[in-house]
């Protein structure tokens, strides 16, 4: 997933899911239309965010 989302869409979906698809972000509306489940918005810290996002790039880059 990582390689196919920019860094800054993912931070944002990370931050604020809820948001993106009330402001309808195409992207956001596609995977609540493909999984019929909305994103929770977990509250997570920019640190959180930042950690998980690193470990997503560590572990797609073990697949590449």
């Amino acid at each position: 997933m990582v390689a196919q989302r920019e860094r800054t869409w993912l931070t944002r979906w990370l931050k604020e899911p809820d948001k993106m698809l009330a402001e309808k972000d195409p992207i956001a509306v596609a995977l609540f239309t493909k999984y019929k489940i909305p994103m929770p918005n977990m509250r997570l810290t920019d640190k959180d965010i930042n950690e998980v996002i690193d470990y997503m790039e560590s572990e797609d880059k073990k697949f590449r």
